[in-house]
């Protein structure tokens, strides 16, 4: 049945006529044998034109028991068709806007039928109504006029109307699926209960947008929803919010997701439309065969417009511009088995795919670079050969078949060497898939490394390998074991070494020190003084090779210490060269100190500096000839400092030059006057704690250049764990840039002023303190004591010589003004002299420290003082509550009058503050409008000082000393016996009983009313 526009409606009435709306607003009408009746026109008659037009675009029909026609039109109501003979009686349905009675809306979607016979109306956009009345006096109920407890803010659009056989009615909405029961006349009561989907809940709805609804014979409710498939219910219970579905789509089965409309058949099967085929769907077997072909149609547009079936178990399908009838019951899949064969195969060499060739006898030879072939096979059924699906697989291979779709060829990328078997299926033109496997059976020959022969040389390598790796593990296994056994001689050689060292360095103090004595004191002769000094020579290398077993004992410990300095390095070179010029002058050898500046600032360690040098000119007088020349070189450069020792001694061979440095290496010298074996290695550890190198030249009986470079920069020594930085007021003090990453300071609860005039030295003192501590900086005295004034640091930190106030004179102010007095103060001074030192504790010093000194010292001092400061915080709290804990409250005739303040002790000024603090808080504890402002200006001070002051000896502030006190008074009274809980707050000086518990709680982790029991229990 063609038609020449789109089709809207189609439906079979009740004498099996075929009725036809389209989108021209046309309505043909078809008897049961499909011949043409006519058009239905405005007036009711059928008019065998089909020009003829009804003039509405009708979207669905529904036949009522009077066996009228009611049809709903997009935007123009219901039409109901009245049979009068061989016409028909229009009658005309709509919304108006005066008549609350009327329409909800004019776009009519569905029709439905209750158990109760009523006529539901699905409208889209004005939701649900349902007929009253006796035809034609036709009123509609819905949720303006009757359905009150219809979702309208939800559910305006309606897609689809069923009636289940229990009675439940099931209306698909776009905004989810409506379920509720009709059995009642009393349409306000109605329950209308909404099913969404839900993300969180995975048997919900698929979609809410909800297209049709259906139930099979056997009682299986299905929901289409728009674009997610088919949604069986599972649940019994349909009157509810959360009905449980199994969701049937692609995934598991269904062709497409976008199904339209569903029909049964007579054999329990169920026929579902898609945009483009219909589906058969078999619930028992859960088999499904799509239909998209039939004679002429090479595709179908099927469209959303229901499903109709007559008596006959045919079926109408209501495609794009045609309708299309189907006879069920014949309806059968094509059983024809095409046989396939295999036509070509390409090959690949060298990753580039070759010519094709023919395949002869299902058999498939490939060379050995052949390991990339593409096989091409086609089914013989030539009636649909478009329609043929394919599927393949290597047998032992693959476990699951892939499955190609339409295309007629396999690919096998990078086979190995071997016999394999290639299976092939494929559907029959009606896309059933049908027992046609085809085997194509492919050789491929192997390369000689996947030979038998190339897996035993595989076998050989492997144990030649596995020999290889043992024995080259077993020789480093013995080669460490022997490192770790000379490694334990060597800390056995060290361990005696040292303890003998201890032992004698008693002994050689004795003796020396006799010795010193006799040769500046006594008169000997010559030869009595030769002796002496031969033994006061011997007495002082002993010493020294003791002392340096010892520091090779630190460095082997990790204990040595780097106390790194700002010093002139020409001038401290110098004065080592000047030790050595006697020696030099008794053995006629040219000594020369050579440098090219008369100063050099450089930030080392003096003392390992010195041991160095002795170290290496030790050496070169040791083996030098008289007579030679030894030469001390220095070579500043801008970032690195170099010195050399040259000497005109035997020289060294090459090949023992790298073991100059070992621990007791004497280089096979057999005299013990000539080496120990130790002070090169010394030299060797000291100038890798120095961040340095050490390099040697030298020739046989030419002599030996020892090259020594050290880092000038002080950055490298930050990062050291073993280094201590000693401070003085050098001005040649490294930047602050190079010393602080500007990164942003956290607060920290500690406050330290730094007064300095040393600018570069301040910096470096605030650079080391403000990790730990929050750092302020004054550059001279005057200033010092504005900011604390204004700050009340914790802590101050003063140098003493500085310009308009000095540091004594800054002591002085802070500890004679009540408002600071409680301030620790250290003072900073070069000035090391005992009396220096007395006279800056007499001012009131906490500390004097001398410079230089180390920059862990100052940090422990300073950690030390504030430990000093809240241990003395805790006293003060002690002092002032012992009042309150010696008090005894019994008896009941005691009244607040009989609190005294404790009797004045001789203290210092901080703690005569805190106890005229005490007394000023216990005499107005009973003022409820008591504020600290008044107790700071009862004790003459403004209420930030007072505050800072408080906080700062006590360690609290002034209104949490007063809560305290309070509370304390509060657990006296309590503790009596004699008050309840509301005299108690009131005559501790709480506002109310609820605040008094609220604080009392805070202090003491329980109400008063609990305290008051457990004491009493």
């Amino acid at each position: 049945m063609n038609h020449h526009d789109k089709i809207r409606g189609l439906f079979v009435d009740s004498r099996q006529r075929v009725w036809i709306a389209d989108k021209s607003k046309r309505i043909e009408v078809y008897d049961r044998e499909h011949r043409y009746i006519g058009n239905l026109n405005e007036a009711g008659d059928l008019v065998q034109d089909r020009q003829v037009i009804f003039g509405a675009d009708i979207y669905c029909f529904f036949e009522d028991e009077a066996h009228r026609l009611w049809m709903g039109s997009r935007e123009n109501g219901i039409y109901v068709a009245a049979p009068e003979a061989e016409k028909f009686r229009i009658f005309h349905f709509k919304h108006d806007k005066k008549d609350k009675r009327s329409l909800s809306s004019d776009a009519i979607y569905a029709f439905g039928k209750d158990v109760n016979g009523h006529i539901w109306i699905g409208t889209y956009g004005g939701g649900l109504n349902v007929v009253d009345g006796i035809f034609p006096d036709l009123h509609f109920i819905h949720s303006d006029n009757g359905l009150d407890l219809y979702p309208k803010d939800e559910c305006r659009k309606v897609r689809s109307i069923y009636c289940t056989s229990t009675g439940i009615m099931l209306v698909g909405t776009t905004d989810g699926l409506l379920s509720f029961s009709a059995k009642t006349d009393e349409y306000r009561k109605i329950q209308f209960n909404l099913n969404h989907c839900e993300t969180k809940r995975a048997n919900s709805l698929s979609n809410n947008d909800v297209i049709y609804t259906f139930e099979s014979k056997k009682g299986e409710i299905y929901i289409i929803t728009h674009s997610s498939g088919l949604n069986l219910v599972t649940s019994k219970n349909l009157l509810c919010d959360n009905i449980e579905f199994v969701h049937l789509n692609k995934q598991n089965g269904l062709p497409s997701d976008m199904a339209y409309t569903m029909i049964e058949g007579n054999r329990n099967e169920l026929w579902i439309s898609f945009e483009d085929q219909i589906c058969r769907y078999n619930p028992d077997r859960g088999s499904i065969e799509s239909y998209n072909r039939f004679y002429f149609h090479s595709h179908l547009l099927v469209s959303e417009i229901p499903l109709v079936r007559d008596d006959k178990n045919g079926m109408y399908v209501a495609l794009n511009r045609d309708v299309l009838y189907l006879h069920l019951d014949k309806l059968n899949k094509s059983s024809f088995i095409p046989h396939i064969v295999f036509t070509n195969a390409s090959t690949g060499k060298n990753n580039k795919m070759g010519d094709s060739s023919p395949i002869v006898d299902q058999t498939l030879t490939l060379e050995k670079n052949e390991r990339n072939v593409s096989i091409t096979f086609a089914a013989l059924d030539f009636a649909a050969s478009g329609n043929l699906q394919y599927a393949y697989r290597l047998k032992n291979i693959d476990k699951e078949w892939n499955c190609i779709g339409y295309g007629h060829s396999a690919s096998l990328v990078n086979l190995p060497a071997g016999d394999f078997v290639l299976e092939v299926k494929s559907t029959n033109g009606d896309g059933l898939w049908v027992d046609n496997m085809a085997r194509l059976f492919i050789h491929v020959k192997p390369t000689f490394w996947e030979t038998g022969w190339a897996w035993l040389l595989y076998v050989i390598l492997i144990l030649l390998i596995i020999v290889a790796v043992s024995v080259t593990l077993a020789y480093i296994f013995n080669l460490r074991r022997k490192v770790d056994f000379e490694q334990q001689i060597t800390n056995l050689k060290l361990r005696f070494f040292t303890d003998i060292s201890h032992e004698l360095r008693t002994p050689l103090t004795l003796i020396a020190s006799p010795i010193e004595e006799v040769i500046d004191h006594e008169k000997l002769s010559e030869e009595g003084r030769e002796n002496m000094l031969i033994a006061k020579k011997n007495t002082d290398r002993m010493l020294r090779l003791i002392n340096q077993l010892l520091d090779f004992r630190k460095i082997q410990n990790n204990k040595m210490k780097l106390y790194i300095e700002e010093t002139d390095i020409v001038s401290l070179s110098k004065k080592i060269f000047e030790t050595f010029t006697a020696l030099a002058h008794q053995r006629n050898i040219n000594f020369q100190f050579i440098c090219s500046c008369d100063s050099y600032v450089l930030y080392t360690d003096i003392d390992k500096f010195e041991k160095i040098v002795f170290n290496l000119l030790s050496n070169a007088f040791k083996y030098t000839p008289d007579g030679k020349n030894i030469d001390f070189i220095l070579e500043p450069q801008n970032d690195v400092f170099f010195f050399k020792v040259r000497d005109e001694g035997n020289g060294i061979e090459l090949q023992k030059i790298d073991m100059l440095f070992k621990r007791f290496e004497t280089l096979g010298y057999t005299d013990p006057n000539f080496s120990s074996g130790i002070g090169l290695s010394l030299v060797k550890e000291l100038v890798d704690m120095l961040h340095g190198s050490i390099m040697v030249d030298s020739k046989l009986g030419q002599g030996s250049v020892f090259s020594v470079s050290l880092s000038r920069s002080y950055e490298v020594f930050q990062s050291d764990k073993n280094v201590e930085f000693i401070l003085n007021d050098s001005k040649t003090m490294p930047s602050i840039e190079t010393q602080v990453e500007q990164k942003e300071e956290f607060i920290k609860d500690i406050t330290v002023l730094v007064v300095d005039d040393n600018e570069e030295l301040r910096y470096f003192i605030v650079s080391i303190l403000r990790k730990e501590y929050h750092i302020i900086e004054a550059e001279n005295g005057k200033k010092g004591l504005e900011i604390i004034r204004l700050e009340l640091p914790d802590l101050v930190l003063s140098d003493v010589m500085m310009p308009c106030m000095d540091g004594i004179e800054l002591l002085e102010e802070v500890k004679k003004n009540h408002d600071t007095s409680h301030i620790p103060f250290v003072l900073l001074s070069a000035k090391s002299a005992l009396d220096d030192r007395i006279r800056g504790l007499e001012y009131g010093a906490d500390d004097y420290i001398t410079k230089p000194f180390s920059s862990g010292y100052l940090r422990a001092r300073i950690s030390s003082l504030l430990k000093q400061r809240e241990m003395l915080h805790d006293y003060f709290m002690k002092q002032a509550f012992r009042s309150f804990e010696q008090e005894n409250l019994v008896a009941s005739s005691v009244s607040l009058d009989s609190f005294s303040p404790s009797i004045p002790q001789i203290t210092s000024f901080d703690e005569v503050f805190i106890q005229r603090v005490i007394q000023v808080v216990e005499s107005k504890l009973q003022e409820q409008d008591f504020k600290i402002e008044d107790l700071a200006d009862t004790m003459k001070m403004g209420r930030t000082v007072f505050y800072r002051k408080v906080k700062s000896i006590l360690g609290v502030t002034p209104i949490d000393l007063v809560k305290d006190m309070r509370v304390k008074r509060a657990i006296q009274l309590l503790d009596s016996g004699n008050y309840n809980i509301s005299q108690v707050a009131y005559m501790s000086g709480f506002s109310s009983p609820q605040y008094f518990s609220r604080v009392f709680k805070e202090l003491k982790n329980c109400t008063p009313s609990e305290y008051k029991t457990k004491a009493f229990d």
